[in-house]
């Protein structure tokens, strides 16, 4: 989470994308919080909304897979 903080402007975007995602999976599959990971993964997807893992995921941690 901290590296998150840190904007390194020689950086690609698509990293910081990625680190979110990956927080997003470790809540999902190994914390099980539904509501964090949902937060990481559109985090990610704000930064580039062509993040393969972000997009694969989110739609399982989504308001309506919760009612």
């Amino acid at each position: 989470k901290k590296s998150l903080d840190i904007h390194d402007p020689y950086t690609p975007k698509f990293y910081y994308a990625e680190a979110n995602a990956m927080l997003g999976v470790i809540y999902q599959f190994h914390i099980i919080d539904r509501a964090t990971a949902r937060y990481y993964y559109r985090a990610a997807l704000d930064i580039d909304p062509d993040t393969a893992t972000a997009k694969k995921h989110i739609g399982e941690v989504s308001d309506e897979d919760t009612k």
